[in-house]
């Protein structure tokens, strides 16, 4: 009986060091979403040319933005994908039902999925504490002060209902990454950026899982 006191005791103060040196544990789930419309519901994606509000130059921001995302969603969706050829004219606002419901006759069951894009760069000022000033024998002088190149990927992506003209869904996503090289070139950017965007948007028309770190409180 005294032994088996002993190791209550002895198990007791070990559960109780470990939750005041570490209270917190991190887990790893996969978190299914609510999915706003049933995709599978229709047979065809029309994909429309997305818009370009602004991109660094040289770079086809709104013919690449297109491409990845009618290549992403074939291999999620089991449908037909189909990317419109380009227009004179911009897309109607994803409010105009009208508009939408003229340019989707003869596409029953049809989704259209537009967009607008947009990818903006800036070199901002960081302070990097391994250049400072430091006195001393080995003193160093520096400014404390060094360069990154931030890139902000801005989009907006809608889906509308061909025979109605109804937006189903309509969301815009930012994502911003900063990179210590200045040179960083645009396009590496654009794709790290989109694909958080993707994994984001599937995420939420097509209930993918997607795995978040959560914490769970140690008693």
């Amino acid at each position: 009986m005294k032994t088996r006191l002993l190791l209550f005791a002895a198990l007791a103060l070990g559960a109780g060091g470990c939750s005041a040196v570490d209270p917190y544990r991190s887990v790893r789930i996969e978190l299914p979403s609510v999915i706003p419309l049933q995709i599978s519901d229709y047979r065809e994606v029309l994909v429309v040319p997305f818009k370009e509000e602004a991109s660094p130059g040289g770079f086809a921001l709104a013919k690449e933005a297109t491409t990845f995302f009618a290549e992403e969603l074939a291999r999620h969706y089991k449908g037909r994908i189909v990317t419109l050829p380009a227009a004179e004219a911009a897309p109607p606002a994803l409010e105009d039902e009208a508009a939408w419901k003229d340019k989707g006759a003869g596409h029953p069951q049809t989704l259209f999925l537009a967009g607008v894009v947009r990818l903006s760069s800036e070199v901002r000022k960081a302070i990097n504490e391994s250049e400072r000033d430091v006195e001393g024998p080995f003193k160093k002088t520096g400014t404390g002060l060094s360069e990154r190149r931030l890139y902000t990927l801005t989009m907006t992506l809608g889906l509308v209902d061909a025979a109605t003209g109804r937006p189903l869904y309509r969301k815009e996503y930012k994502e911003v990454r900063t990179y210590i090289a200045t040179k960083q070139p645009a396009e590496f950017a654009f794709y790290e950026l989109v694909d958080r965007v993707q994994l984001k948007f599937f995420h939420t028309i097509l209930g993918t899982e997607r795995i978040q770190e959560r914490y769970l409180l140690s008693r």
